[in-house]
């Protein structure tokens, strides 16, 4: 069963359990890496050994035994037969609309291979459909099948030269001649293709314009079905997913950075999140292609600082926590110059950005500092660099990520993983730092800044901040 591991204590954690419920994949031990991230705290209270931590590294030791079968797995249901296996699907055509079902439509020859080939899709989503139970983890493998489907329709449709002309044609052949529980995989699968690719969307509107959306037909009701937003039900299974607690109280404090694309909803995925476990505030963040970009930078900087005189008057017995993204992370970093912050998280820094004058200054950071990367990131020069660093610290690499820390498409469909969960999966190494670290903290909440760190601060942030959001 596809992440019910997460209920079972066989998995001492959730990368463990990623891991194993990834088909086709074994975890390799290597010498110079612990693929089971677990740190050593004799280790750790050791006082004669460096600062820095051993590299973490996720999904760089994973080797496929078979590459050339990752595909869905038509034999779910054999796996366990005390499950009910009633398929599952978003989409239910209530009973109020006939399903006439007629076969009796003479279609042309390429009307025939274009029907046979959706409906061997629409049946892959119906198998899809067979490993999810309501209300349990298995929903994420069911909507990263069903995302990887829907590449494959785009794929199919781009190949047919004549498919601006079938969907409408396709739309009215499948209510007239599908079964109900068909018609229902229908929507789910073409509901998301024309969510994530508004083109094709924007034709099948067209091509269906003259259909009305307040009539009770069953084209009406499907076509009008179509056009709504799909249901993710991968976000509450997810967050069902408890982050573990933590021995200390923390204020977390997210500073986004540059916002782009569809960044800002993952921040908002974080805050919800880490929840969880700790009280969660959010700075300002900083818009790309702004004119007012080095004033955004010189605000975004300022809030950070008020912000942290608000926390630590209104939790005086809470560690403080800055978690900052690409530029966020150089104004963490220069903040905890100032402020006396427990831990600074920096998920994908942008250190080529960085002066020589800037990585010195930010050697006499009295907090913890986890450095989060994506794949051959600047991993290793990272990893050199903090060994200057005074405070304990920490470099967790993910393999098969950008420098955005997103998971290549194809290594989350090779590893069964959707975006969210590998952010979760980062919550829990951070919340793994953090309890790590806590024992042996070189500060406690109500430590002042020393007079030394104090000269060092200054009316405006570098300029290689801003040279890094020109370059991104």
């Amino acid at each position: 069963m596809r992440f019910r591991q997460w209920i079972s204590p066989t998995y001492k954690n959730l990368y463990d359990a990623c891991l194993n419920q990834a088909p086709f994949y074994s975890n390799e031990t290597i010498k110079e890496t612990r693929p089971d991230h677990s740190y050593c705290r004799p280790w750790i209270d050791d006082p004669t050994i460096s600062t820095a931590l051993p590299r973490v590294q996720l999904f760089l030791n994973s080797t496929s035994i078979n590459d050339s079968i990752i595909d869905i797995d038509d034999n779910q249901k054999l796996i366990n037969e005390n499950i009910n296996w009633t398929p599952t699907i978003n989409t239910i055509i209530p009973d109020i609309f006939e399903c006439l079902q007629q076969t009796n439509e003479n279609l042309t020859q390429e009307q025939q291979i274009f029907i046979q080939d959706i409906c061997e899709l629409i049946n892959e989503t119906h198998i899809a459909s067979l490993c999810c139970e309501s209300n349990n983890c298995n929903v994420v493998y069911w909507r990263l099948s069903i995302h990887h489907i829907v590449a494959k329709l785009y794929s199919l449709l781009t190949l047919h030269s004549n498919y601006k002309n079938l969907l409408d044609w396709l739309h009215e052949y499948i209510c007239k001649t599908f079964d109900r529980i068909s018609i229902g995989h229908y929507v789910d699968l073409f509901q998301i293709l024309y969510d994530e690719y508004p083109n094709i969307r924007s034709l099948f509107i067209e091509k269906m314009k003259s259909y009305s959306t307040t009539t009770t037909d069953l084209n009406s009701y499907v076509y009008n079905k179509l056009l709504q937003k799909p249901n993710d039900l991968t976000e509450e299974v997810i967050y069902s997913i408890t982050l573990s607690s933590l021995p200390i109280p923390i204020v977390c404090l997210l500073i986004p950075g540059l916002i782009y694309g569809s960044h800002m909803e993952r921040i908002q995925f974080w805050q919800r999140n880490l929840s969880q476990v700790a009280i969660v505030m959010l700075s300002t963040m900083i818009e790309k292609d702004n004119k007012s970009e080095q004033l955004q930078i010189q605000t975004a900087y300022e809030d950070i600082i008020t912000k942290f005189n608000e926390i630590r008057q209104l939790y005086p017995n809470h560690h403080i926590m800055f978690l900052g993204w690409n530029v966020g992370c150089i104004l963490a970093l220069k903040a905890a110059l100032v402020c006396s912050v427990s831990s600074v998280i920096c998920m994908s820094p942008p250190f080529e950005a960085l002066s020589e004058e800037t990585k010195n200054d930010f050697t006499q950071i009295n907090a913890s500092i986890l450095f989060i990367t994506g794949e051959k990131q600047y991993t290793n020069q990272i990893d050199h660099y903090r060994q200057r660093l005074k405070s304990r610290n920490g470099l967790i690499e993910l393999g098969q990520c950008d420098d955005k820390l997103y998971m290549s498409e194809n290594g989350k469909y090779r590893f069964r993983l959707t975006q969210q969960l590998i952010d979760k999966l980062i919550m829990e190494e951070i919340l793994d730092f953090i309890i790590i670290i806590s024992p042996r903290s070189n500060r406690t909440p109500f430590e002042e800044v020393d007079d030394e760190n104090k000269k060092k601060k200054t009316e405006h942030v570098p300029s290689t901040t801003l040279s890094y959001i020109e370059d991104s």
